[in-house]
């Protein structure tokens, strides 16, 4: 028999797997998008920045990759990727405090970038160039640079020669350090995979059957495997199910599997 059934939330499968000697880590969210309300992002959906670094206040993790600003807040490889790696610290979090998955998330938009060093060239090659009117960053999204100029309280008509150090100084933390307050994820089964499920170590990786019940196949997202975005969670699927399906038609194969027990 192969369990196929996908995330652990979906309780048919994970109740049949339980009921079939195993255990299950508890499944929660993965790889979903952050709701945020701010002026620095209205009115921004469909912005995109290629390479951001991204983080959680009171946590250790940080990722790098592109953050895309939506119509509900923050989303995109670069946010995706946090969503994923602290999922079990962010629900344990929600439970602890109630706060249904608020908390503040600080953005880097210039990783690579030495913020205070390209405004101080800025203020001496351009001039009499309106600092609102672009970037002296390369591709850097127009719009998300006004708003972050009106952030940091850069008055529209100031020219980059009239840009004094307490406003540089202020736009380089917008650039580099500000905080966005996220007041939940996408909705609940919006979110993409979850983590959680049938432990690995109770399965044959080589032929992926059950090491406590003969007979019994896992694939998918039923077992405790999530992956980053970027197709991954796809291949375990297909991957798992390639195994899964070899092992219950040739059996034989597996027996001589190096990796088989």
């Amino acid at each position: 028999m192969l369990l196929a059934t996908g995330g652990s939330r979906l309780a048919a499968g994970a109740r049949l797997a339980e009921t079939l000697g195993h255990t299950l880590v508890p499944a929660v969210p993965s790889l979903f998008a952050f709701d945020c309300r701010d002026p620095r992002l209205e009115g921004l959906a469909g912005v995109s920045v290629p390479d951001a670094e991204t983080s959680v206040e009171g946590m250790k993790l940080t990722t790098r990759g592109a953050v895309l600003i939506t119509h509900r807040g923050l989303s995109g490889p670069g946010i995706l990727k946090l969503s994923a790696w602290a999922a079990r610290e962010l629900h344990a979090a929600r439970e602890l405090h109630a706060r249904n998955y608020q908390f503040t998330v600080r953005i880097n938009w210039l990783p690579d970038t030495s913020a205070a060093d390209v405004l101080r060239d800025a203020r001496q090659s351009r001039g009499k160039q309106q600092v609102h009117s672009r970037a002296p960053l390369g591709q850097f999204p127009k719009r998300l640079w006004k708003k972050l100029c009106t952030a940091a309280e850069v008055p529209p008509d100031c020219q980059w020669a009239q840009l004094g150090k307490k406003s540089a100084d202020s736009l380089a933390r917008e650039l580099t350090g500000a905080s966005y307050h996220i007041s939940g994820k996408s909705l609940n089964k919006d979110e993409f995979v979850t983590c959680g499920g049938v432990p690995l170590k109770e399965v044959n990786l080589a032929t992926m059957e059950s090491k406590t019940t003969p007979g019994l196949h896992f694939a998918g997202e039923l077992l405790d495997v999530d992956g980053v975005t970027g197709g991954f969670n796809f291949q375990n699927a297909w991957t798992t199910g390639f195994l899964a399906g070899r092992g219950i038609r040739q059996p034989e194969f597996c027996l001589r599997s190096p990796n088989y027990p």
